[in-house]
């Protein structure tokens, strides 16, 4: 499928992208939850999933693809992904303060309902008032976040409530999102300018 055609053909779906969006969150929300813990969000990968389904994206397995048709199918997952990032952030608050309250006020309520989680979640309420001034130093901050939270996901009893999993997860995918990605490439060290040799 062509970048074009496939554009043409979400749009006419984008109707049943966020109907199925809407059914999933209710879905999600319907569980029995404990007062102070709600509404609850969809993950990426919840998004992700309902974007490309309900979208009508399937992959082409064929060996025999071209190169044009293996970069059509690039670009419209490219963009697929991208859609999928935005409307999951679209979940949370305008502002990134906000969203730290809210996260503080979900943090709060996982504690009084579950108290041994108050050693555990100290450092990641701690983490959350950190003050940042640039988007490199914000991006640091969640970066520290999301290996709190995946440390402390890791670390969790296995009879933790299915709603304390889903609250962590969310602020480990949110930071996710906040954090700047670069790439680590392999790059051969540079050919020195001259032939000096340290003291052994």
């Amino acid at each position: 499928m062509r970048v074009e055609e496939f554009m043409e053909n979400f749009v006419d779906q984008f109707a049943a992208v966020e109907e199925a969006l809407d059914e999933a969150r209710k879905e999600l929300n319907d569980a029995d939850l404990p007062d102070g813990i709600g509404p609850l969000r969809l993950s990426k990968v919840e998004i992700a999933n309902i974007v490309v389904h309900a979208g009508g994206f399937t992959i082409d397995d064929r060996a025999d693809k071209t190169a044009a048709e293996k970069q059509n199918e690039s670009l419209i997952m490219e963009g697929l992904d991208e859609l999928s990032e935005q409307l999951y952030l679209h979940q949370y608050p305008d502002t990134v303060s906000e969203v730290m309250d809210d996260f503080h006020r979900d943090m709060v309520s996982l504690i009084r309902l579950i108290p041994s989680l108050m050693r555990p979640l100290s450092p990641v309420i701690r983490q959350f008032k950190v003050e940042t001034t640039s988007r490199l130093s914000t991006s640091r901050k969640f970066e520290t976040l999301l290996s709190l939270v995946e440390d402390l996901l890791d670390d969790l009893p296995d009879e933790t409530p299915n709603y304390a999993l889903r609250v962590l997860d969310e602020v480990a995918d949110f930071s996710e999102c906040m954090t700047i990605v670069t790439e680590k490439t392999e790059r051969e060290d540079p050919v020195p300018a001259n032939d000096n040799v340290a003291a052994a």
